[in-house]
This record gives C-alpha cells, structure tokens and sequence, in this order.
C-alpha cells in the first residue's frame, strides 16, 4: 500500500491533467518544457514512468516473436529477441537507480500500466500475427521511446540550474536512449530492406559529442 501511495503522489499531475489527452507523450513535453521549477521529484516521476515503459516494451517485443507467422519471421524475430533482452536489462537499471535514490519502487497493478506509461491509452499490446505489421509497430514504439528519453535528458540538464544535476542517472539515461535508437535503426533497416517504409530518412544514433551540445 505504502508503495501505491507514492505512485499516486508521483504521477497526481499526469493523472489529473493528462489522462484525457490523446497523445500523453506529447502531454508530458509540453509539461515539463513549460515547467517552471525542476526538481529532484520531476526527474524521479519520469524514472517511474520509464520503468513501466521498459516492462511494456519487454512485453511487446516478446509477443512479437511469438505471435509472428508471417514472412519476415525469421529475419524479424532474432531482432525482437535481442531487443527484448536490452528493454529487461534496461528495467533492472532503472529499478536500481531508483533504489540508490532511496526511492520507492512502486508495485503497480497492471491494470493501471496503460494509463501510467509515457504514452497512455495510446499503447496497444501487441495482437497482430503478421510479421511486417508488428515490426512497424514496434518501430513506432521505439521512436516513441526516443522522444521520451529526450525529455527526460532535457529534466536532468535543467537540474543543473537547481545545483541537482544527476551525473549517474544522466549516463544510465544516455545509455537507453542509445540502445533504442540503435534498435529503431535496426527496425527500420529491415523495414527498407522489404519496401515496408516510406520514408528513407535514417534513424541518428546520438553520439556524446551531440549529446554534450544539447545541454
């Protein structure tokens, strides 16, 4: 209970202000880019939100490779496995983190996983047994993801103006947001490779000189 009670009080301006919202991602930019005061407490909200995003993700990626019969199959679902691995590793990271920061590890039930995520109601589980609709997917998801970590990489360089910036948790966020544009590139190279993309604009994996320019 006590673990639920700080995940209502973290999340109380997301649920009040953003749960109708029809693009929560966009709710939660445009939040925290208005915001006038950062604080410790924003950048440990969006570490909660990020944790269930992580399990989503994790949950996704392994529906994909099973529920997948389609061709692609075997091109597609190597890639939704390694990424699968790396969403999971990237949770236990976040939880660690959260520990270190004496912070709560909130229980959530999963009924409430949809409207706590990054995205709201917008987040779909994966259903879907043809192999090229559920590699799109799970690239949207990725560029999703990227937008995020940004916003919370924007949360931890603004701390610096509180004298609170996090140097650990900006290098553990530095890294998943590496690791999803690494697998959005990857989704998308083989979504070219079988003319399932419009667009041929490549997918920028940031690299520390472009990150440090950012701040």
């Amino acid at each position: 209970m006590e673990n639920m009670e700080n995940l209502n009080k973290a999340y109380l301006s997301v649920l009040d202000n953003g749960k109708n919202e029809d693009n929560r991602l966009e709710y939660l930019i445009s939040m925290y880019s208005n915001k006038e005061d950062i604080s410790k407490q924003d950048l440990i909200d969006l570490l909660n939100i990020s944790l269930i995003d992580e399990w989503l993700a994790e949950f996704n990626y392994f529906a994909s490779y099973n529920l997948s019969k389609t061709d692609g199959k075997s091109d597609f679902d190597p890639e939704f496995q390694q990424h699968e691995d790396e969403e999971r590793e990237h949770r236990k990271m976040i939880v660690d983190r959260l520990r270190e920061l004496d912070s709560p590890v909130p229980i959530t039930p999963l009924l409430d996983f949809q409207k706590l995520n990054s995205n709201g109601m917008k987040w779909a589980q994966e259903f879907n047994t043809e192999s090229a609709k559920i590699l799109l997917n799970r690239y949207n998801e990725e560029l999703d993801a990227i937008k995020f970590y940004d916003l919370v990489l924007n949360v931890i360089h603004r701390l610096k103006e509180t004298g609170e910036f996090d140097s650990t948790t900006h290098q553990i966020i530095k890294k998943i947001k590496a690791d999803e544009e690494t697998h959005a590139k990857d989704l998308r190279d083989l979504l070219v490779e079988r003319n399932l993309l419009e667009t041929s604009e490549d997918v920028k994996v940031t690299s520390d000189e472009d990150e440090d320019e950012q701040i």
